[in-house]
């Protein structure tokens, strides 16, 4: 279709009329037009810088094309977006375009959605983007292709690209282009949402999927819906998502991956093992009830998913997040469907999808008074069935729900008839149901009012999800011998909960602690690259923190560093010495590195790393390696690229924070610590102390906790010295300072029995555990391990505690997990 005057001076479906204030920039665009010939002899004689407008006039009157202003007609000032959506532009009007384009060396955000451009259109309006100033690009509905793709990972792979994201939606996108944006993308440590929606894509290419999220580390949000991926396509994805750490959106909706078995495992598998993923979409994916309920046994565990899409399968998700079986697959309605990413502006049908974040469901409190012993509330949207109420034991019940935000209808019912007070709206509702409040007694209840509220409360969202999680089971009647009521465990409530994990400000105060101690700044001169480089750092500093936590414990000293050494064998390891960096520049750099910018920095040893000496120097290395050899040009540049090609494959093995997310910090261990925390108190009230000032709080040092693991049996030819110190230098909470405070070589109760439970995972002393006879009621492998271990540590306590100490048995488990409520 040629460009025409018609086609190009349709307006957007966006347009809003402009007011008269709004139309003197535009009017004096057309001036311009009008004299477009003086204005350039103008420019060349005052030798002044050309003005977007005037730039793209000038192309116009070349290839004698009626003026469109395309959002160019501002003169003056910073312009940070263009929105040009729906305005079938066209490939001639994107030349034009693209002259003006690129004296806007601030813009931000490029919207060119639904512009009838091919991909010599992209190319040339690519060709003119200042790649280290735009952040987002929508290119969707238009067409892409080698030369437009070219341009796309050369921005990509730039050091100092900053394209957060890239729509890429039915662009004629074909497998063949995938490998080349695939790996452009595996070291991108900026864009977080990528959309390659509706562009047929297949099983072929979901290999690079896998390589995709299992070494980025920057992509949150990721569009594939409407492709033609398969289950071997859900393999490879879901696969890699199970070691992906990033990623917290995914939409695979209206594809084929259902209809198998090993799919479906996949999928559970990476449901079950992934704790950053919260938004997901398979709806319309032809998922059969049996993978549903492979796929449902599989995400019971999971706590950090909050809204999942199954519309159109056959099986559909309740209001806690629970996969139920289903007949009704709701494919009538799939003209319907809301999109999970980017909707759109038009009105839809709304579907009850139970999606706790699309459906903004709110975090509400429902209490009320009773003289009973046991209250059951039953809501509306759990079609009014039972849920018992937890009780202060004072005649206050109260339990936290996340609702939809719309009204809620709702009643309580003491088991004992007994009245109930609460101060809700009353509304004049009658309902008859039949219920089994009680194992095996059914009866019959009729409510001729019911109350209702406007929900209240903290909204749901995915950076910082509510207290609620999803899949918390709930007991609907109580057994004979008792009325009892599942407690709701979270990590607030367990016995490691004053356990403080890395978080964005503890490592920016860690950074900035370790860059202000460097020496960085001494030999990188450039001010704006000392900035880059810092930024740089910031983005792989929570992984050079890990190594060197692991590394600096491999030395045997009580003071944890990095020996030259240990240090020589990393990079080996990293492949980083050869004939561009021998053993003599390491020395070279290694004596400039010990150099202490500081006086008095008590726990640097002085000959081996401390933690800021272990981030310059791997600076230092990395200009050597490329500066000096004229690889690279700045530090910045050699820091990047010794990152991708040497360094990042090896310290993205150290991930002692996945051990504790995925085996530590649940309920089944927290179970087992609680009901022998008396064990646990005793050793730690045995092996600390030593070191301790008098007056002051007991610490564990490194010496004693060698000497516990050794005590209990764990030291064997796979685990020694070496290993130990590791389990301990791993549970130590971050210090911002361990050159003036030794906090970090001090151990708390709460750390010992992190790095204690990692002696014991890791030793592999426990190898039977299939013919023990276990208390707890709940179980992982490392619970376990635990339980087992308990028999053995009762041995190390002072023999009058082994005197005194009654054996744990199953009602401490129960009284844990359940609430029991006598007659």
């Amino acid at each position: 279709m040629q460009d025409s005057f018609h086609n190009v001076f349709e307006e957007s479906n966006d347009y809003q009329q402009k007011t008269p204030k709004d139309s003197a920039p535009k009017l004096d665009f057309y001036q311009d037009y009008k004299h477009i010939g003086r204005l350039n002899e103008k420019i060349q004689i005052q030798q002044a810088e050309c003005t977007p407008s005037i730039a793209y006039l000038s192309k116009l009157d070349k290839k004698h094309l009626h003026p469109k202003s395309f959002g160019l007609v501002k003169r003056n000032g910073k312009e940070l977006s263009i929105d040009l959506r729906l305005f079938s532009m066209g490939d001639n009007y994107a030349e034009a375009f693209s002259h003006g384009l690129k004296h806007y060396p601030s813009l931000e955000t490029l919207n060119l959605k639904s512009n009838r451009l091919t991909d010599r259109g992209n190319e040339k309006i690519l060709n003119n983007v200042e790649f280290k100033q735009i952040k987002h690009i929508n290119l969707a509905d238009n067409e892409i292709g080698p030369k437009s793709l070219e341009k796309i990972v050369k921005m990509m792979s730039l050091n100092d690209c900053r394209l957060k994201s890239l729509n890429l939606e039915n662009t004629h996108f074909t497998s063949a282009f995938i490998p080349a944006l695939s790996n452009s993308l595996l070291y991108n440590r900026r864009l977080t949402k990528l959309i390659l929606a509706k562009n047929n894509l297949t099983d072929l290419v979901t290999r690079y999927f896998k390589d995709l999220l299992s070494q980025n580390i920057s992509l949150k949000i990721l569009d594939l819906h409407w492709n033609n991926f398969g289950p071997q396509g859900a393999v490879n994805i879901f696969d890699s998502l199970a070691k992906n750490n990033t990623l917290m959106v995914l939409d695979l909706s209206w594809n084929s991956i259902g209809k198998s078995k090993i799919s479906a495992e996949s999928i559970g598998k990476a449901l079950k093992s992934n704790y950053t993923l919260a938004h997901l979409d398979l709806s319309y994916n032809s998922i059969s009830a049996e993978d549903a309920a492979i796929i449902s046994e599989y995400i019971l565990p999971n706590r950090t998913l909050l809204g999942l899409h199954m519309t159109g399968n056959a099986c559909e998700v309740d209001p806690r997040g629970f996969i139920n079986i289903t007949s009704k697959r709701h494919i009538k309605k799939g003209h319907f469907y809301q999109r999970m990413i980017d909707r759109p502006v038009f009105a839809q049908e709304k579907l009850n999808t139970n999606c706790w974040v699309c459906e903004k469901w709110i975090e509400t409190t429902f209490c009320c008074e009773s003289e009973g012993m046991t209250v059951f509330i039953h809501l509306e949207i759990d079609d009014f069935q039972p849920e018992v109420m937890p009780s202060d034991g004072n005649g206050h019940f109260e339990i936290t729900r996340a609702v939809p935000p719309h009204p809620q209808v709702f009643f309580f019912i003491d088991i004992e008839g007994l009245p109930i007070k609460s101060n809700y709206k009353k509304i004049n509702r009658v309902h008859e149901m039949i219920v089994e409040y009680e194992e095996g007694d059914k009866k019959t209840i009729k409510v001729q009012k019911m109350n209702q509220i406007e929900p209240e409360g903290e909204i749901c969202m995915i950076k910082s999800p509510f207290f609620t999680k999803p899949r918390i089971k709930n007991f609907k009647c109580l057994v004979k011998v008792g009325r009892m009521e599942r407690i709701p465990w979270n990590f607030h409530v367990a016995i490691f909960k004053d356990y403080k994990v890395d978080n964005e400000r503890i490592l920016d105060d860690c950074l900035d602690f370790d860059w202000r101690h460097s020496r960085i700044m001494n030999f990188v001169k450039n001010p704006e690259e000392q900035i880059e480089l810092k930024n740089a750092i910031r983005q792989v500093y929570s992984l050079i923190k890990l190594t060197y936590k692991n590394l600096s414990a491999y030395g045997g000293s009580d003071v944890f560093s990095i020996g030259s050494n240990v240090f020589t064998d990393f990079l080996n390891e990293c492949n980083i010495i050869d004939n561009l960096y021998g053993p003599s520049d390491l020395g070279v750099n290694l004596n400039s590195t010990l150099i202490q910018k500081e006086k008095g920095q008590v726990y640097n040893p002085g000959n081996s790393l401390v933690r800021y000496e272990f981030m310059e120097i791997i600076v230092r290395v990395a200009g050597d390696r490329y500066i000096r050899n004229k690889l690279c040009s700045t530090y910045l540049e050699g820091f990047d690229r010794m990152l991708k090609e040497h360094l990042w494959p090896v310290i993205n093995k150290f991930t002692s924070d996945k051990w504790r997310t995925e085996k530590y910090f649940c309920e089944e261990v927290d179970l087992v610590l609680k009901v022998n925390k008396s064990i646990f108190q005793a050793l730690f009230k045995k092996y600390s102390g030593k070191h301790t000032l008098p007056g002051k709080k007991p610490f564990m040092s490194l010496e004693e906790f060698r000497m516990l693991c050794n005590d209990a049996g764990l030291v064997g030819d796979n685990f020694a010295t070496r290993e130990i110190d590791v389990c301990f230098s791993q549970s130590m909470m971050t210090q911002v300072d361990e050159l003036y405070v030794k906090r970090h070589l001090e151990m708390n109760f709460t750390e010992m029995l992190e790095a204690l439970s990692r002696a014991i995972d890791y030793s592999g002393v426990i190898k039977d555990m299939a013919n023990y006879n276990y208390l707890s009621l709940i179980k992982t492998d490392l619970s376990k391990k635990l339980e087992i271990s308990t028999k053995f540590l009762l041995k190390l306590c002072p023999i009058n505690f082994q005197d005194d100490y009654v054996p744990p048995i199953v009602e401490q488990y129960t009284k844990l997990m359940y609430r029991m409520k006598a007659d």
